[in-house]
């Protein structure tokens, strides 16, 4: 028993032996593995460094004194940091002409003196007045005349270690705790956000900014920091649409200085911001959405439990948005891709696989990441064959129609044994895989695909010629968001007559029910007889009217007729647009409006004729931005074949067209030959008669 319990006792004593040694031997073997990491990543961005500064030319002295200055202290972390800025720098530039200093120079001394005490109002009339003055008198600058000045033959010695000690100080804030290392260069340390000319903001935007801790209860939350910057931002800003239509940036403290711009504008200053107080921001965005022209930018916040969370960045009604949903989406659109702008030279980019394409700007900047897949919109993985042998190799494109028939590539992939990856993609969508020939004309590669939300799948893209039909168009565009809003403004707008001018005997004959998509014509029943007929606004909500017609029945003829009389109802309210008046939704003009507040009202006296109708129906279009059919203006309507094959020219005599001669599931455009360049491709759902846009 002695023996085989010293057995045991020896037994424990050398199994705790070697378990102590393994876990030595492991801890080392670990840290080895960390420190080698370490070593060669630090090595690894050494070593590209390195051949930055080779090719930096007469700056070479002033980027290796970054590196001797670090090395000297023996700050590793700043050194390895002071590395990963040099060896990403090579495509960091200022873009710049002396038609673009004049111009911002111009711009800042006019729309920024501003004297005097002013409301927001006031102040944005002011800024947006300005900014139309600059444009009209200065001109916009003349993109040819655009120069590159690169940082690594510019930038000093001086600035870049200082950038590095501010960019160590402001992560060293306890709301930054949770940045790692890799983070904190992409996120925190870059010097500049686009291509703006460089200044010194971080050292005056930390001083001025840093007591945004002291209006959050928990500052080090980064959500409730960027909260606050963001109030800020939005509290200060007038949006100027026009102030950067040229697609170059004023420096970031000229940026602080003016208080408006575009969302451009607006994004990159509230990355500067955070990213001087230590807060790791970055910009997003789409290049345009599925189903309406154009993209949209925004921005994104590291929080602590290391996710990337999209946020309105200085909008109104500051939110971050649940399951990764994107923070804007004009009328309810989606997604096509969403790409990060990082600082760091990505070797998954188009630059990045050696490939350059002179035709799409867009694809330029080696520091785009597609982040496509952290978004929780309808997508699906778009892999596609391509029968041409001779792609093999060669960089496909994917792209939608923007304005007209003007496309948008918003993805590239390289052939590979016959299939381009173009990644995940949004749904709904008309996607078009192209190539561009030596004169930078896009060739498709693949038939269209009609990619749908609901299945999936795709859909190519085949028109049924045998089949025409009749069609009923009511727009050359698809629903924007403000023209929603205003449409919301519509519904439980009442439809009242009465035989007292004040209307003390009113008889509700009709209650709008559904938001309009444009003009819109409303039947009810009625027998009665009424001098005075009026539309009533809903409970809750303004009324924003384009046109307003009532229409009756003819007591002795039978027949309907639109109803004529004197204006009258509730004083408009003047807007930015127009000097609105009642008599601007009876002027048969969709660019005139009538706006009225809740409780407003808006309608005919019909004089001694009253007796002679019976009010029975209304036709009613809500404010808009032009997208309907217009009297007078001349529209052709095209289909999609092997090009775009016209379908005839008509003249807009009412709200609507119409035509005989439309092939069965084509896609369609209408082009207004007047005015405007909103157009937009769609679909005609026989079923349910209307444009259903793409």
């Amino acid at each position: 028993m002695f023996n085989i319990m010293r057995g045991l006792k020896d037994f424990k004593f050398y199994f705790l032996s070697f378990s102590m040694n393994y876990l030595r031997i492991s801890a080392f073997r670990i840290l080895v593995i960390i420190s080698f990491s370490f070593f060669c990543s630090c090595n690894k961005a050494e070593k590209k460094a390195n051949t930055i500064i080779q090719q930096s030319g007469k700056n070479a002295d002033e980027l290796q004194k970054v590196l001797d200055h670090y090395s000297a202290q023996g700050e590793k972390e700043k050194y390895r940091a002071a590395c990963f800025l040099i060896a990403n720098m090579r495509n960091k530039h200022t873009t710049t002409s002396s038609d673009l200093k004049s111009f911002y120079t111009t711009a800042f001394d006019v729309i920024h003196s501003t004297g005097g005490s002013f409301s927001r109002e006031e102040l944005d009339e002011i800024m947006k007045n300005r900014s139309d003055s600059v444009i009209s008198v200065h001109g916009v600058p003349n993109t040819r005349k655009f120069q590159k000045s690169y940082d690594i033959s510019n930038v000093s010695s001086e600035f870049l270690i200082k950038n590095i000690d501010l960019a160590f100080k402001a992560w060293a804030q306890p709301w930054a705790r949770h940045v790692e290392f890799d983070q904190f260069c992409e996120y925190i340390l870059p010097y500049r956000i686009h291509d703006e000319p460089l200044s010194n903001w971080r050292e005056t935007f930390f001083e001025r900014y840093i007591s945004f801790a002291d209006s959050v209860k928990d500052p080090s939350d980064p959500k409730q920091m960027v909260e606050a910057v963001s109030n800020y931002v939005y509290n200060r800003w007038t949006h100027l649409d026009n102030f950067n239509s040229f697609g170059c940036f004023p420096s970031v403290l000229q940026m602080d200085t003016i208080d408006g711009g575009n969302c451009d504008h607006r994004y990159f200053l509230v990355t500067a911001i955070s990213r001087s107080i230590g807060l790791p921001v970055a910009i997003e965005g789409t290049p345009q959405w599925t189903n309406y022209s154009g993209g949209h930018s925004w921005n994104v916040i590291l929080d602590r439990n290391g996710v990337m969370r999209p946020f309105n960045g200085g909008e109104d009604n500051f939110r971050f948005y649940e399951k990764n949903l994107i923070p804007m989406g004009d009328g309810g659109s989606i997604c096509t891709k969403v790409y990060r702008e990082m600082y760091g030279y990505q070797e998954t980019s188009l630059p990045g696989q050696g490939e350059k394409n002179p035709f799409i700007s867009f694809f330029e900047s080696p520091c785009m990441i597609d982040v496509t897949v952290n978004y929780d919109f309808p997508k699906t993985r778009l892999e596609i064959e391509i029968e041409n042998e001779k792609l093999d190799g060669k960089i496909v494109y994917l792209a939608l129609f923007n304005y007209g028939w003007d496309i948008n590539t918003i993805a590239w992939a390289k052939v590979k044994n016959g299939k381009a990856d173009f990644g995940y993609v949004g749904l709904p969508a008309f996607y078009i895989p192209v190539y561009y020939d030596f004169g930078g004309k896009p060739v498709m590669v693949h038939e269209p695909m009609v990619m749908y939300k609901e299945e999936e799948k795709r859909h190519l893209y085949n028109p049924d010629l045998s089949k025409k039909r009749n069609v009923k168009l009511f727009r050359k565009f698809s629903f924007s968001g403000e023209f929603l809003g205003f449409a919301d403004g519509l519904v439980g707008c009442k439809i009242q007559g009465s035989n007292e001018p004040d209307f003390k005997d009113a008889k509700t004959l009709h209650v709008i029910e559904k938001k309009a998509k444009g003009y819109e014509q409303e039947v009810f029943e009625n027998d009665s007889s009424f001098r005075y007929i009026r539309l009533m606004s809903a409970d809750s909500s303004d009324v924003s009217l384009a046109e307003l017609e009532f229409w009756g029945t003819n007591k002795l003829t039978g027949k309907g007729e639109m109803l004529k009389g004197r204006f009258i109802g509730s004083a408009s309210v003047k807007d930015e647009e127009n000097d609105a008046v009642i008599e601007n939704a009876f002027d048969e003009n969709i660019r005139t409006n009538y706006n009225g507040k809740r409780g407003s009202w808006i309608g005919l006296d019909l004089g001694e004729k009253a007796s002679e109708y019976t009010v029975n129906k209304i036709w009613f279009l809500p404010r808009n931005n032009y997208n309907v059919i217009e009297k007078g203006h001349v529209y052709e309507l095209f289909y999609l074949g092997d090009r775009w094959i016209s379908l005839g020219k008509k003249r807009g005599r009412k709200y609507f067209l119409e035509y005989d001669n439309v092939p069965s599931d084509a896609l369609l455009l209408l082009k207004n030959h007047t005015a405007g360049r909103q157009e937009r491709i769609f679909m005609y759902n026989d079923q349910n008669q209307e444009q259903v846009w793409w």
